[in-house]
């Protein structure tokens, strides 16, 4: 379905560390004054600066993703129709992997790919299908505090120093700005994401090295939300294509079942979920219908997430039947 674009979702975040934070660089530079563990830097701005590569992000929502899908599908099932093992080459069983199965069915088309696919390969794709969530690098949003730390590997037999120190540098203040960008989903996939974030909020997953030692401990603050229907226009309270077809209401939100020529995705028809009080649908000049929430605005968020996270639920024991 990338030859098309039905609903976009975009959301702003500010990830703040709760603690030191370390993404690795891969290779250590030739500065003498800096760890030998150095956080990874990049360009923005003019200026070299520390940052959370977008891999790293979009990795652990991933793997966190699939912990929650197991969680719900218990490993039963000769396909895995939650989350797949994306690391085995086996193509049946619980075991199997989305795209040991799928690389031989490329020329089978999208909505096959798509039905065939796991939910979490739905949002973060596979070999044979492209994912429908991209995950931005975060750069710092205000100063962010650098320093280093020492650490030294203890004897099992004796509790004395093994080995070291080692030096490696963390982030322990500041805040990093995240982009979001979800297409062509369905509000379970939403929920799913959702849940993520919030997990990642409370401190039940973590980004980066060090993880078991405590590191990598993140907040995450959404600071803007925006949907927008592409090829939409708002009419009468309605949201309606351009050619003519009414989709739902226009304080909805909408998943990619409730346009027509979709079905053949298996997406759910009937998706939609009130939006928060105060927020609609309007056309934005460009062609398209979208809605924006920033600010106070986002107070409300928290109803609207908590109504994609029952689709989820509906969609995981629709997808668990299927197994």
């Amino acid at each position: 379905m990338h030859r098309r674009l039905v609903n976009e979702l975009t959301l702003e975040l500010a990830l703040v560390p709760r603690g030191p934070v370390l993404i690795r660089a891969a290779e250590t530079g030739l500065d003498p004054t800096r760890a030998e563990m150095e956080f990874v830097r990049g360009q923005h701005g003019g200026e070299e600066t520390v940052y959370l590569p977008g891999s790293t992000l979009k990795g652990a929502l991933r793997a966190h993703c699939e912990r929650l899908a197991r969680t719900l599908e218990g490993g039963n099932g000769d396909a895995p129709r939650l989350a797949c093992n994306p690391l085995s080459e086996a193509r049946e069983g619980p075991g199997a992997s989305c795209s040991a199965r799928l690389r031989r069915e490329t020329g089978q088309g999208g909505e096959h790919l798509f039905r065939e696919s796991c939910v979490v390969c739905q949002l973060f794709g596979n070999i044979a299908l492209a994912a429908r969530l991209r995950v931005s690098d975060a750069y710092p949003l205000e100063s962010v505090r650098v320093e280093q730390r020492a650490s030294v590997a203890i004897d099992r037999v004796y509790s004395t120093v093994a080995s070291g120190p080692l030096t490696y540098e963390v982030a322990t203040t500041g805040a990093f700005g995240a982009r979001l960008t979800l297409h062509n989903f369905a509000l379970g996939h939403l929920g799913l994401l959702a849940l993520t974030l919030r997990d990642l909020d409370e401190g039940r997953c973590a980004i980066g090295y060090g993880k078991s030692r405590g590191l990598g401990q993140v907040g995450v603050r959404v600071t803007g939300f925006a949907v927008r229907y592409p090829g939409c226009t708002v009419r009468d309270g309605q949201l309606v294509t351009l050619n003519g077809t009414v989709v739902g209401l226009a304080d909805q939100l909408h998943g990619a079942g409730q346009f027509p020529d979709t079905s053949g995705y298996a997406f759910p028809a009937d998706d939609a979920t009130a939006l928060p009080a105060g927020t609609s649908l309007a056309d934005d000049g460009w062609g398209a219908a979208s809605a924006r929430m920033v600010g106070d605005q986002l107070a409300a968020l928290p109803t609207l997430w908590s109504a994609c996270v029952e689709r989820w639920a509906a969609l995981a024991l629709t997808r668990g039947g299927q197994a």
